[in-house]
């Protein structure tokens, strides 16, 4: 994931950031199991700040629920009842923004 992506910088905090990249590394390199699955778990946190970054930024973009829901595999209603209340202007119906 590119991390330096004008979208991401816009969207997801420097400290997120940072601990991403301070989690990747030690989830690649730690000797210990055990360290590797504390850095994968919260790696796995911090997905979910990327996630809700994608889905802000493909809402501004146009994109409907039934996209997003596609993209990530999931049901629309799903993904509007985890995401819907967090992009700002979504409209109802999840139709496209003009």
């Amino acid at each position: 994931m590119d991390i330096d992506h004008p979208w991401i910088l816009r969207r997801v905090s420097e400290r997120d950031r940072r601990d991403w990249i301070e989690m990747t590394y030690i989830a690649r390199t730690a000797d210990s199991p055990l360290a590797a699955m504390k850095a994968m778990s919260h790696m796995k946190e911090l997905l979910d700040a990327y996630l809700e970054a994608a889905v802000g930024e493909a809402r501004e973009r146009g994109a409907t629920w039934s996209d997003i829901a596609e993209a990530l595999g999931r049901s629309r209603q799903a993904v509007h009842k985890q995401y819907g209340g967090q992009s700002a202007g979504a409209n109802r119906g999840g139709e496209r923004r003009p």
